[in-house]
């Protein structure tokens, strides 16, 4: 199994484009989100493509 993580920090219309090129190519490649206090709708669009999300705690 290959397994993707992608840090994410407040970059609006980024993730989306990027977990739609990979999920284009695979359904079964792990993608896992890292999210740094991005205050977006990180989460929704993450569940959108099956991807896990992981949320640093405040700093």
């Amino acid at each position: 199994m290959l397994s993707i993580i992608i840090p994410k920090f407040s970059e609006p219309g980024f993730l989306d484009k990027c977990l739609e090129s990979i999920r284009e190519n695979s359904d079964s490649i792990e993608i896992i989100v890292c999210n740094e206090e991005s205050n977006d709708d990180t989460g929704f669009i993450t569940a959108e493509y099956n991807a896990l999300f992981i949320s640093s705690p405040a700093s």
